[in-house]
C-alpha cells in the first residue's frame, strides 16, 4: 500500500527511484510531435511567457509546434492529445508514477487518496481474488485502476485544454507586430498570404 507516511518516510524513499515519482516526463510523453524541431520557437515563445507547470510546458510545446510547422510550411496543424491516448499511457504507466500523477492533478483531496489492495469475494466461484483500488476515507468512495484512470485522463485533457487558452491569451496580448517579426517574416507573410492585418498571422499560429 503507498501512503503519504510511505513518501514522507526516509526507508520508503530509499526504496523509490527518482524515476518513479516524476510526472514531467510522464506528461510531455503524452504529446506527440512529429520530426520537426521546435527547439527555437520554445525559447521564443519562453522570452514572452513563464511556465509554471508540465502541462502548461505540454500546452506550449503545442503552441510553438504550430510556430514552427507555419514557418516551414505555411500551414496550420491538428494537436492529437485525445482522451483515448491519455487514457491508454495511465493504464501502462507505473503504480508509484501513477500515485504521483494523482496527488498533482486532484488537489487539494488528493492527499487523502490511498492505493490498496482490495480483497473480493466472489459466491459465483468460491474464491476471492484481489484488486488495486484507490480509496478515500474522506469520500468514503473506491476507484478501480481503471476508473481512477479514466478520470484522470479526463481532467489532464481538460486542464490541457484550459492551459491552451491561457497560455495563447497571454502570448496573444504580449506579441505585437514588432515581436512577431522577430520569429516571421511579417512583410513576406502579407505578400504572401494577402493579410494586411498580422493579427491573422496571431490567430492562425494560435489555433
Amino acid at each position: 500500500m503507498i501512503t503519504q507516511d510511505l513518501l514522507n518516510n526516509k526507508e520508503g524513499i530509499s526504496l523509490l527511484q527518482p524515476e518513479d515519482l516524476d510526472t514531467t516526463n510522464f506528461i510531455l510523453s503524452l504529446y506527440g510531435a512529429d520530426d520537426i524541431n521546435i527547439s527555437e520557437a520554445i525559447t521564443y515563445l519562453k522570452n514572452y511567457i513563464s511556465i509554471k507547470s508540465p502541462i502548461e510546458e505540454l500546452a506550449l510545446k503545442h503552441i510553438a509546434h504550430n510556430f514552427q510547422y507555419y514557418k516551414q510550411a505555411e500551414d496550420t496543424i491538428i494537436y492529437d492529445l485525445g482522451f483515448d491516448n491519455v487514457y491508454c499511457a495511465l493504464l501502462e504507466h507505473s503504480v508509484l508514477g501513477f500515485y504521483a500523477i494523482l496527488k498533482e492533478f486532484i488537489t487539494p483531496s488528493a492527499e487523502d487518496w490511498e492505493l490498496k489492495q482490495i480483497r473480493t469475494y466472489s459466491p459465483l466461484t468460491n474464491s476471492c481474488f484481489e484488486k488495486d483500488c484507490w480509496v478515500s476515507k474522506k469520500r468514503s468512495i473506491s476507484l478501480e485502476w481503471e476508473t481512477a484512470s479514466r478520470m484522470l485522463a479526463d481532467i489532464i485533457c481538460s486542464k490541457f485544454d484550459q492551459n491552451i487558452s491561457s497560455i495563447n491569451k497571454r502570448l496573444y496580448e504580449k506579441l505585437d507586430k514588432k515581436s512577431l517579426a522577430h520569429f516571421f517574416d511579417i512583410e513576406e507573410f502579407e505578400a504572401s498570404s494577402g493579410y494586411e492585418d498580422y493579427r491573422d498571422l496571431k490567430r492562425i499560429l494560435f489555433l
